[in-house]
């Protein structure tokens, strides 16, 4: 079995994990939390994902490539990993009095500020993890298994802890942990094991890295600001009802978007090494990728589409039935995801067009939330539903259009 299946198999496993125990676990906080409660800690859970997004700092597609480039040569593959993790950690330090800065400032935060620290833990642990060396070496064995364990432990936790409507903190405490504990593993195999040598790492060498993966950051974080903005705003704006009524539905979308994310984050590395070295062996793969992911896509987005009536009334129950309309406007996000995907990371990174790729989803996240304001005040959560599915649109469209534009055509020529 090749590489790229291997690991795409095992980033399969923490998949399952980071969207199957969820929907498992939904049903559960939905009914204990109430619509109310369920929709604060999403909220507040939406708050900390942009700061675990600016501890990320997009490192596992800026610094992957280079780990795989290089990774045969210990001593670079130390200065890299040093240099990253120490700026994942500064950001995380930085995120954190930011936050909790803005719990005094912003009213409706500071009700929420005991929740938000509690749920920062899963920032911290977000930069401690080395995911994009694991990923870089094509070593995602102990990655998945750690990833995917402490994800199953938090189901009996949920369970056992979160009994009624108060315990929402341990309901935050509880992702927090799974997250922060898996990051220390991880980290303490790479280091254990030797892997990485020494290496006193300056400001200087942070800045440069921070600078090398500007366009990339700001392009991802743009992605991931309007897809959490929407339960932000929704939360500002309606209430945490409409928020607790968006987010059910979009952990099962997530579901469906995650059923790419293990061959694409399987693929990318390689993509990365072939665009380097076998330029045509790349845009076969790319056809593949297409093909495949085109495919289970759209397969999943049908399903979403059908089934959500059914799937809101047994997963959520009868008070959560506003949910159903929400679900299907959400519906064909996986298919656009997964283009996105393909024209984005898998082409237009590994193809040097960083630019083009990060005004996209800048436009694309300047244009969600002028999209979320004014229909979530119209149509509440149905409003930040449409409002998604439009931006998400905009966006194959654009890159689509920028691939055909500078003729990268080739790589989608299936005859």
């Amino acid at each position: 079995m090749s590489s790229v299946k291997k690991n795409a198999a095992f980033l399969l496993l923490v998949q399952i994990s980071t969207y199957v125990v969820p929907i498992l676990i939904v049903p559960w906080q939905t009914r204990v939390l109430t619509a109310e409660g369920f929709g604060r800690l999403s909220v507040a859970m939406a708050i900390i994902m942009y700061f675990v997004n600016f501890a990320q700092y997009g490192f596992d597609l800026t610094v992957t490539p280079q780990i795989s480039v290089h990774r045969d040569s210990r001593d670079k593959c130390t200065e890299l990993f040093w240099t990253t993790l120490t700026a994942q950690i500064l950001i995380a330090i930085a995120g954190f009095i930011a936050l909790m800065a803005l719990t005094f400032i912003v009213g409706r935060l500071a009700d929420d500020r005991k929740l938000l620290a509690i749920g920062y833990g899963t920032a911290l642990g977000a930069s401690l993890c080395p995911g994009w060396y694991m990923q870089g070496m094509e070593k995602l064995k102990l990655l998945s298994m750690v990833t995917f364990t402490g994800r199953v432990l938090s189901l009996p936790a949920m369970l056992l802890l979160v009994r009624t409507k108060s315990d929402i903190y341990w309901a935050m405490g509880i992702n927090s942990a799974v997250t922060f504990g898996a990051s220390l593993v991880i980290l303490g195999y790479v280091l254990l094991r030797g892997e990485v040598g020494r290496f006193r790492t300056s400001i200087a060498d942070i800045v440069a890295a921070l600078r090398a993966g500007w366009q990339v950051f700001v392009a991802v974080f743009s992605v991931n600001f309007y897809a959490y903005t929407n339960t932000v705003v929704l939360g500002f704006v309606a209430g945490n009802v409409e928020a607790g009524y968006f987010a059910a539905a979009d952990k099962l979308v997530k579901a469906g978007i995650g059923m790419i994310t293990p061959l694409s984050n399987a693929a990318y590395p390689r993509m990365s090494y072939l665009m380097h070295h076998a330029r045509d062996d790349a845009m076969a793969l790319l056809r593949k990728l297409l093909a495949a992911q085109g495919t289970i896509m759209l397969a999943v987005s049908l399903t979403i589409f059908v089934s959500a009536p059914y799937a809101v009334k047994v997963l959520y129950g009868a008070h959560f039935l506003p949910t159903t309309d929400v679900l299907r406007w959400m519906a064909f996000l996986p298919l656009m995801a997964g283009l996105a995907n393909i024209f984005g990371v898998q082409a237009m990174l590994p193809l040097g067009m960083k630019n083009q790729f990060s005004r996209i989803l800048l436009s694309s996240g300047a244009l969600n939330v002028v999209l979320i304001y004014v229909l979530a005040t119209w149509f509440a959560a149905a409003g930040a539903a449409a409002a998604v599915l439009i931006t998400q649109t905009a966006v194959v469209v654009a890159m689509a259009y920028t691939l055909y534009s500078k003729g990268v055509v080739q790589a989608f020529d299936t005859r």
